[in-house]
């Protein structure tokens, strides 16, 4: 796996780009999330490489889409704070309601394509949400 992350970050390095990731450490989100996959469900190496392959991919996708969703957030604030018109307030939220619709989409199709590398044994923990709870994610307090 050490090996698996070294090519992983040189590749990164060569290419000229930062490493990807939504913290300031040294391991990309998807590395992350699939080490705690792989503590979860015990994955086999080939499951490793192809969760890393299914989880950054969907990560370089939802980039932009993130990117432009923080704009949207910020022009509807600044709406907000210039008494903009309720058409335009209602348009800034469409905007971003559909950005979340995307976001959940890409997510969405990498949990499947991660599930179909799952074992039996391994799929009957997987439908149990994050962090092994039944249901969709709690809302933030």
């Amino acid at each position: 796996m050490r090996t698996l992350i070294f090519f992983f970050s040189l590749v990164l390095l060569l290419s000229g780009q930062p490493p990807r990731g939504r913290h300031h450490d040294d391991e990309s989100f998807a590395e992350r999330r699939v080490h705690d996959l792989t503590r979860r469900f015990d994955l086999t190496e080939s499951q490793r490489r192809q969760a890393l392959t299914i989880f950054t991919e969907a990560d370089r996708s939802a980039e932009p889409l993130e990117d432009r969703l923080e704009q949207a957030r910020r022009n509807l604030r600044e709406a907000t704070h210039r008494n903009a018109n309720n058409a335009e307030i209602d348009q800034l939220a469409g905007i971003i309601g559909n950005l979340i619709g995307q976001l959940e989409a890409i997510n969405a199709k990498a949990d499947t394509a991660f599930h179909n590398t799952l074992t039996d044994k391994q799929r009957e923990v997987f439908p149990r949400g994050p962090r092994g709870r039944k249901g969709p994610p709690r809302p933030p307090r």
